[in-house]
């Protein structure tokens, strides 16, 4: 699958819950893995592809 091709090259995580953040790291070649609640509010965890 596609997606653990993907998550097997992940080199770094971050977590943030900032979704302004989250977009900007999108745009330079981070991957969403995962959001999750918190207690007051989400929380996002990207990973770094291997260049």
């Amino acid at each position: 699958m596609l997606v653990d091709q993907r998550l097997s090259q992940v080199k770094e995580i971050k977590e943030t819950d900032n979704w302004e953040e989250v977009n900007a790291l999108v745009k330079t070649g981070w991957i969403l893995i995962c959001i999750y609640p918190t207690y007051q509010n989400m929380m996002y965890s990207l990973g770094r592809i291997q260049s």
